[in-house]
C-alpha cells in the first residue's frame, strides 16, 4: 500500500504544474497592491465575466449588483479599497468583484438546495517526531477557470512575509493560508441549514466580515496556534464551516466544526492516544462519510502509520482518488514550522476523470 501511494503521487505530481508566486506589499496603498496580479491575469477576465453572468442572472443582476455594493460598505476599509483597486485595474464591475469575494458565503447551500461550489479535503496530522503536517485539496466547481487563475501570495510588511495563501487572481479573501512559524489554516464548506439563514446572518452582521476576510484577518493578527484557535472558535461567521488549524508543536492540530455563531465542536490531535491525524471533507466527523473521501484518506493514513508519515506520504494520500477528483483545483502540504514546504508541495491539478 505504501509503495502504491508513492507511485500514485509520483505519476500525478509529474503531470501537474506549480502556481506563480506573488508578493502583496501591505505597506502600499490598498488600491495598488494587486496591480501586478491583475495585469498578468487580464487574459482570463472574459472567462471570469462569463462565470459572473452565470450568478448575476437577468433579471436579478442589477439588484444583486446594488446589494453587493451596499454590503461592501460595511467591510473593513482596507479590504474594500483592495477590491476597488482590483475593479479599477481589471475593468470588472466593482459589484462583481465583491460578489466573487463573498461567493462562499452566498453559495454554501445545504444538500436540500444543491451542493456548494466549494468542497475540499483537509488533513491535520502529527508524525513520529511531533512535527505537524497540514494537507489540503481545494475542490471548486468552476474548476478550469480556477486552475488558470490559482496563485500563491505572500503578504509582506517591512519586506518580511507576514502570512501566505493559495488563492485566486481577483480575490482578496483567503481559504487556505499559513503564518510562518505560527500556524496553518484551511476552510472546508459545511452544508447545514437553509441558505436563507446565511442571508439572515448577513443582515444581522451587516456582512461586516465575509468568511474569506475573517480568515485573512486571523492570519494578520494571531501570532500563535492558541491565539488563532481562540479567535476562530469565538467570532461570528456568516456561514457554517469547518476550519482546520495546525501549529508548530506536538498536539497543535484541530478541526473546528462551526455554526454561524461560534464553534459547535472542536477536536484536537492526541498522538499519545492514537489520534495522530484528523480528516475533514464536507460532512460532520461524527456522521457517515457520504462520498468516500474521508474513509479513503483515513485508511491510507493508517496504512502509512505515524512512523513513516511525512510530507511525501501526505501528498500521496491527497493524490489518491476519491480524495483527489475531477473538481480538485489545487493541492498543498503545509507545516508552520517549515514554511518552505508550502511552496515546494503546492500544485495546480490536472483534472482526474
Amino acid at each position: 500500500m505504501r509503495l502504491l501511494l508513492l507511485s500514485i503521487c509520483f505519476v500525478l505530481v509529474s503531470c501537474n504544474r506549480k502556481p506563480r508566486v506573488y508578493q502583496i506589499n501591505l505597506d502600499e496603498e490598498p488600491e495598488e497592491r494587486w496591480r501586478k496580479v491583475v495585469e498578468d491575469f487580464k487574459p482570463y477576465i472574459p472567462y471570469l465575466n462569463q462565470e459572473i453572468k452565470n450568478h448575476f442572472v437577468y433579471p436579478f443582476g442589477q439588484l444583486l449588483c446594488w446589494l453587493c455594493e451596499k454590503l461592501a460598505l460595511s467591510f473593513p476599509q482596507e479590504y474594500y479599497r483592495e477590491m476597488s483597486g482590483i475593479a479599477n485595474l481589471s475593468g470588472l464591475e466593482f459589484c462583481h468583484v465583491v460578489g466573487l469575494n463573498i461567493l462562499y458565503d452566498v453559495t454554501n447551500f445545504n444538500n436540500f438546495i444543491g451542493a456548494s461550489q466549494f468542497a475540499c479535503s483537509s488533513i491535520i496530522a502529527e508524525d513520529a517526531k511531533g512535527n505537524i503536517l497540514h494537507g489540503r485539496n481545494l475542490d471548486y466547481m468552476m474548476d478550469d477557470l480556477m486552475r488558470n487563475i490559482s496563485i500563491i501570495v505572500d503578504f509582506t510588511h517591512n519586506q518580511k512575509v507576514v502570512y501566505s495563501a493559495i488563492t485566486f487572481a481577483f480575490f482578496a479573501g483567503i481559504t487556505t493560508g499559513q503564518r510562518p512559524n505560527a500556524f496553518t489554516l484551511s476552510l472546508n464548506a459545511r452544508r447545514t441549514g437553509w441558505y436563507i439563514l446565511n442571508v439572515l446572518m448577513q443582515i444581522y452582521t451587516s456582512f461586516h466580515m465575509p468568511t474569506g476576510f475573517a480568515l485573512r484577518q486571523t492570519l494578520e493578527r494571531a501570532e500563535s496556534y492558541q491565539e488563532a484557535l481562540e479567535d476562530l472558535t469565538k467570532r461570528h461567521f456568516v456561514s457554517p464551516s469547518y476550519l482546520i488549524l495546525g501549529g508548530t508543536k506536538s498536539g497543535e492540530g484541530a478541526l473546528i466544526t462551526r455554526d454561524r455563531w461560534s464553534a459547535y465542536d472542536v477536536v484536537e490531535l492526541d498522538a499519545k492516544k492514537g489520534r495522530f491525524f484528523i480528516v475533514e471533507t464536507n460532512f460532520d466527523h461524527w456522521n457517515k462519510d457520504e462520498d468516500g473521501r474521508r474513509t479513503s484518506a483515513e485508511q491510507n493514513l493508517l496504512a502509512v502509520g505515524i512512523e513513516r508519515l511525512d510530507e511525501s506520504y501526505m501528498l500521496a494520500v491527497l493524490s489518491t482518488a476519491p480524495v483527489t477528483n475531477y473538481w480538485t483545483v489545487t493541492t498543498s502540504v503545509m507545516s508552520a514550522a517549515r514554511p518552505q514546504m508550502y511552496y515546494e508541495t503546492t500544485m495546480i491539478r490536472v483534472p482526474v476523470e
